[in-house]
C-alpha cells in the first residue's frame, strides 16, 4: 500500500507517481518516508528522493538523498547511509555513507568515496570498497568492534567467520588493546542430533 500527498497510476504504462510525505508497505521492501517516489509496476524500476527505506532482502536500511532500482534486485545509491545492523533504537552500532553506491542484493555492494561510522562516529574513509550482501552463511572477515576505556586504553577487535561446513562454523578474534597484551579468542561450534551446540574455547 503506498500513501502521498498525491499518488497518480497510469494503468496504460503502469506508471506510478507519488509526492509528498510517501511511504510504502510491501512485502519485500518498505519506504518510512519519502518527498517523492517514480516506479514502473510492469519493469519494477524506479526512482526514490529523499527517502528512508527498508529492504528485507539483504535486511538494509538506508536513508538517501536518491536511490533508483536500476533492475531486480540492482540498485544506485547517490548520497546514502546504509546498515544492516538490526537496531530497535538509537544510532546504528556501524553504518556506511557514500557519494555512490551500487547494491546487488544476494551478491556484492560498492561504495565510491564513502566512510565508515562506528555508532556517529566516522572511523575511516573508503576511495573505493567492495563488501557482501549474501544473507546465507560465508566465510569472511566481521565488522569490528571499537572502544575506549581509561582501563584497557584504545580496544580494537577483529572477528573472521569461517564457515567450515553447513553444519559446522568457527569464529576467530584478533583482540588489540593498548594497555593490555593481545590475544587470540576462538570458537568453533558444531551442531548434534539433539540440537544442543557444542563451543570450544
Amino acid at each position: 500500500m503506498i500513501k502521498g500527498e498525491e499518488v497518480r497510476v497510469n494503468r496504460t504504462t503502469q506508471d506510478m507517481e507519488a509526492k509528498g510525505k510517501v511511504s510504502l508497505d510491501d512485502p519485500e521492501w518498505k519506504i518510512k518516508s519519502a518527498d517523492a517516489i517514480e516506479f514502473n509496476l510492469e519493469k519494477e524500476t524506479g526512482e526514490i528522493q529523499n527517502g528512508d527505506l527498508f529492504l528485507e532482502d539483504g535486511h538494509l536500511s538506508m536513508s538517501v538523498a536518491s536511490v533508483a532500482k536500476v533492475w531486480r534486485p540492482n540498485y544506485h545509491v547517490d548520497d546514502g547511509f546504509f546498515t544492516t545492523c538490526l537496531c530497535e533504537s538509537g544510532a546504528p552500532s556501524w553504518k556506511f555513507y557514500a557519494e555512490q553506491m551500487d547494491l546487488a542484493l544476494e551478491g556484492v555492494g560498492t561504495i565510491k568515496n564513502g566512510y565508515f561510522y562506528v555508532m556517529d562516529v566516522p572511523v575511516f574513509y573508503l576511495p573505493y570498497g567492495v563488501f557482501p550482501l549474501r544473507t546465507e552463511r560465508q566465510t569472511g572477515f566481521l565488522f569490528p568492534q571499537v572502544g575506549h576505556s581509561t582501563k584497557e586504553g584504545f580496544r580494537y577487535i577483529q572477528p573472521f567467520f569461517w564457515a567450515m561446513s553447513k553444519s559446522t562454523d568457527a569464529t576467530v578474534k584478533f583482540d588489540i588493546e593498548t594497555r593490555r597484551p593481545r590475544w587470540l579468542y576462538q570458537r568453533v561450534s558444531h551442531p548434534v542430533r539433539s540440537g544442543i551446540v557444542f563451543s570450544h574455547r
